[in-house]
């Protein structure tokens, strides 16, 4: 966490990264329900207006992932 706010850093891999000029993006997150299980935020998607949802979760296999756009994305813990 940079700052006040909690921070989601998106880095695009493969060939979508070739085709982004900007391939490693961040983005601030706005706490709606934080609970153990489960953490839920919003993010406003650069250029975009409306507020979109990210959850945070782990799996039973204990593995964390963000879930947001249709997509479960395994967390990179550094």
């Amino acid at each position: 966490m940079d700052g006040e706010h909690p921070r989601l850093r998106i880095t695009m891999l493969g060939a979508l990264a070739q085709l982004d000029p900007e391939p490693v993006q961040e983005y601030d997150l706005l706490a709606v329900s934080v609970e153990p299980e489960r953490a839920v935020y919003a993010i406003r998607f650069r250029g975009g207006e409306a507020w979109s949802p990210v959850t945070f979760y782990r799996a039973a296999g204990g593995r964390a992932y963000a879930h947001f756009g249709a997509r479960a994305l395994p967390a990179v813990e550094e």
